[in-house]
């Protein structure tokens, strides 16, 4: 009986070491993402479930052609606007009798505010220093044009070109007319990066590494 207590107790101790073992990887080292848009088709798809390395980006830079997870880098501010007094429109009798009339209203930084509360997840097309233009349906980088057999259709917009600036990354979709990505709100400047994608794990048909 005793050996059995000594060997459930020595179980009970390896699974818990385990488990925080795994809470450690978990927090430190892997992230766990669901892709919510088809802005990365073919590529990714919505509802791919997929496996982030967190870490990998304390070694080294991001560099062209990861598909990283980042946090939207823009937000709004809520500012105090103007007496409308002063414009002379007209205003119920209970709000003229106030001295002054003021309301807010939120001042958008950039047009995609609404992207503030969630991450992100797009291909690194340029890095700093690098001048990027997209001109005849093509990614060009210092002038060359880049073979990109993985996005899902031709561009059909021109764009730039734009110089890269020092701890920026310029990302797109690979789902290129359906995606907001650089071409709309410009650099991702790097400290937004949170993890590079490595794997999908869900659904089993589309278990694969990230590339």
């Amino acid at each position: 009986m005793e050996r059995v207590k000594k060997e459930i107790k020595e179980t009970a101790q390896s699974l818990g070491i385990a488990l925080i073992l795994a809470l450690i990887i978990r927090a430190l080292v892997i992230q766990a993402f669901s892709i919510p848009s088809g802005s990365m088709e073919p590529t990714l798809q919505i509802g791919d479930m997929l496996l982030a390395n967190k870490f990998i980006y304390q070694l080294k830079e991001p560099k062209r052609g990861d598909i990283i997870i980042f946090k939207f880098p823009y937000s709004i501010e809520k500012r105090k606007f103007f007496d409308l007094r002063l414009f002379k429109v007209p205003l119920p009798e209970s709000i003229r009798k106030k001295e002054v009339f003021s309301f807010y209203f939120f001042k958008i930084r950039r047009p995609q505010f609404l992207y503030t509360w969630r991450d992100f997840i797009k291909r690194v097309m340029a890095t700093e220093g690098e001048t990027l233009e997209v001109k005849e349906g093509k990614v060009y980088i210092n002038g060359k044009a880049l073979s990109e057999p993985y996005i899902m259709e031709e561009i059909a917009y021109d764009y730039g070109p734009v110089k890269v600036p020092k701890d920026c990354l310029f990302v797109m979709g690979d789902n290129r007319n359906n995606s907001d990505d650089s071409h709309v709100w410009k650099f991702l400047p790097q400290k937004y990066v949170r993890a590079k994608a490595m794997v999908i794990y869900w659904p089993i048909r589309r278990i694969r590494v990230i590339r």
